[in-house]
């Protein structure tokens, strides 16, 4: 053995083991470190991954799976989908509100509900959290440089529903830029509430934007926003 590998001391006791990626499963319930690996780890050569390792590995393996699904002909399965997003949500560590104070950049997740990528395309910047718990709900870009602020009360959902393939396509984006002033909330229109993922499930625990009920738990998912 010692030929092949290394000296192997005598009477001693290993354990020989293979590499593989992790499972999508795996990597959405692995906790991150808390703090970057030390030279001592590195040089053992693995590690527990910090936040931003995993979510490149999530994406990797969200990819493979994509392709694996395409490959066997199986699609887009909206149900595992959400199931999956909802279970990446409950690993995430949990964040204090006056940690996401600020300006910050959203992304859409697909789950396939009907009005994925039509935020995207309306030209859906994220949202801003005030120091005083108020926040922007809303955030849309216009132009190069300029942010407006919408008032989700007032955004017609059912008809964004009814006709949410429209809203993927440019004829929709021109339209939208027309309404967008009709549309401007006259100042932060939501507030921030801290409440446990538990009790976000079991009470539905939410804040109040006007009158639509938008929907901010104890874990925030740091995974699609950027600051």
């Amino acid at each position: 053995m010692s030929a092949f590998y290394f000296p192997m001391n005598e009477g001693g006791e290993y354990v020989w083991a293979s590499w593989r990626p992790g499972a999508l499963e795996e990597l959405v319930t692995t906790w991150p470190a808390r703090t970057p690996p030390g030279q001592d780890e590195l040089d053992r050569g693995w590690w527990m991954p910090t936040l931003e390792e995993l979510r490149n590995a999530r994406r990797d393996a969200k990819s493979r799976r994509r392709a694996r699904q395409r490959r066997d002909g199986k699609g887009f399965n909206p149900v595992s989908a959400q199931q999956m997003t909802l279970k990446e949500f409950q690993f995430l560590s949990p964040l204090e509100p006056r940690e996401i104070v600020g300006l910050w950049r959203g992304r859409g997740i697909p789950t396939g509900h009907p009005l994925d990528g039509v935020l995207e395309n309306l030209g859906w910047f994220g949202k801003r959290f005030n120091a005083d718990m108020r926040a922007d709900a809303l955030l849309f870009l216009v132009g190069k440089r300029r942010l407006i602020a919408l008032d989700p009360g007032i955004v017609p959902l059912r008809l964004a529903l009814r006709f949410h393939t429209i809203g993927r396509m440019r004829i929709a984006r021109n339209l939208f830029s027309h309404l967008q002033r009709g549309l401007r909330a006259k100042g932060p229109v939501a507030s921030l509430k801290r409440c446990r993922l538990a009790a976000l499930q079991a009470r539905r625990c939410s804040t109040t934007i006007n009158r639509l009920s938008i929907i901010f738990a104890e874990s925030i998912n740091t995974g699609s926003w950027e600051r």
